[in-house]
Formats: C-alpha cells, structure tokens, sequence
C-alpha cells in the first residue's frame, strides 16, 4: 500500500516527497557525479590558444569538445532515465472553487509536480552543451521555458543557457531576443553570474568589446573557483 501510495500515477504530499527524494539521491547524484567529472576533464586537458582571443567558455575550443565527453553523455543518459522514471504529471485531486488563491492557480496550472525535477531537466541541458552537442541543448532549454512557465526562476536559468546555445550555434539574433527577455526579468543573485557570462559571451561574438567588459568583470569578481576567475580576467 505504502508503495502503491507513492507511484508517479498518484500525485499526493507522501508521492511527490518520495520520488523528489528518489531524484535526488539516486539517479541525480550520480548525474551531478558524472557532469562534475566532465568539468575536471574539460580543466586538466585544455590548451588554451593565447594567440587569440580565448572563447568565454572551455567547450568554445572547436577541437577540444571531446574533452569530458564521456561523461557528459552518461550524465544526460542519467537526467533522462530520472525524467522517464520520476516525473508526476497528474494533477493533484484539489477542488478548486472561483475563490482560488492565484498561488494555488499556478501551482495546479503546472505540468509537472516533482519538485526536484526541474534539477534533472537542467542539468541534461548543461551536459549537452558542454559535450558540445548544441542544438540539443537549445531545444532542451527552449522546452524547459515553456514546460516549466508557472516557475519564474526556472524559466530564467533555462533562458541563460539557451542563450549560450544559441551564441555557440551562431544563432545571434535568436539569442539577442533571448537576452532581451532576461533583461526584463528580476534574477535571483544565483544567477546573475552565470547571466553576465552569457552576456559577454553574445556581445564578444558581435564584436561589441567595449560593452562586454563591465559583464566580464562583474562574471570575473563572482567566478566559482580561480581557474573561472583567471580566465575570465584575461579576457
């Protein structure tokens, strides 16, 4: 009964805790393992090319995108098997009468109730970027800003990686649209490193140097380890 009670075909308090717990420490864990282990080897195997301008982010080395791949792959092979086996689409039996509060309107107009895998969804689109697999990720986060749209802050990370996809696919106007929809939106401090980046990123690629400085500081100010900072500095 008790697992019957937690099945992703019921969408009750005691499932959605259950398989957000699974997510997290099963499947995700291992996929967290696996990105951050792609990530060490992208670090030890780069050869920077300091005769030109260095890309704003590693898997920009055309020749380099091999690097951690393996990794990468079994990190996306591992969100995938948590979406398949842990998503709750069912909506919760809630009666809803026409003097619903607008934060229970949004939380039933969602179209996914495991509160943790939004994290899986994310992370598979950061591995496909980073094995350099770009039209991938760009679909994965164009779909997340549509499947996740009663979550704000989701919405927000999934279009600042969209639009590093888009720059890596040369996609600049798409992601000039992008980043003008971010411009409008209040981020979480979270984010706003991983924002700047993006940012830099897409004024370098239309040659506006000067106004990709103030990103590139800011980004270099709040890198998450030296190598980030260094690098970031240099540029």
């Amino acid at each position: 009964m008790l697992l019957a009670g937690c099945s992703t075909q019921q969408n009750t308090a005691l499932s959605r805790r259950w398989q957000s717990f699974v997510t997290r420490y099963n499947v995700f864990y291992n996929a967290t393992v696996a990105y951050q282990d792609g990530e060490e080897a992208q670090r030890n195997g780069l050869r920077e090319d300091f005769t030109r301008r260095l890309p704003v982010f590693e898997v920009g080395y055309t020749k380099q995108l091999g690097l951690g791949k393996t990794n990468f792959e079994r990190a996306v092979t591992k969100c995938e098997k948590a979406i398949q086996l842990h998503s709750i689409k069912r909506k919760p039996a809630v009666k809803v009468g026409s003097n619903a509060s607008p934060r229970l309107k949004a939380y039933l107009s969602r179209k996914e109730f495991n509160p943790f895998l939004k994290n899986a969804w994310l992370l598979m689109g950061k591995a496909q970027f980073q094995q350099g697999d770009f039209l991938a990720a760009a679909s994965t986060f164009a779909h997340l800003t549509r499947f996740y749209a009663a979550e704000p802050e989701v919405v927000a990370e999934a279009r600042i990686w969209l639009m590093r996809s888009d720059v890596a696919l040369g996609w600049l106007y798409d992601a000039e649209d992008v980043a003008q929809r971010l411009a409008r939106e209040r981020l979480p401090k979270r984010l706003e490193t991983e924002r700047d980046r993006s940012m830099a990123d897409l004024l370098l690629a239309r040659n506006n140097t000067a106004e990709a400085i103030p990103y590139l500081e800011r980004a270099a100010r709040h890198g998450k380890n030296g190598f980030e900072k260094a690098r970031l500095y240099y540029l």
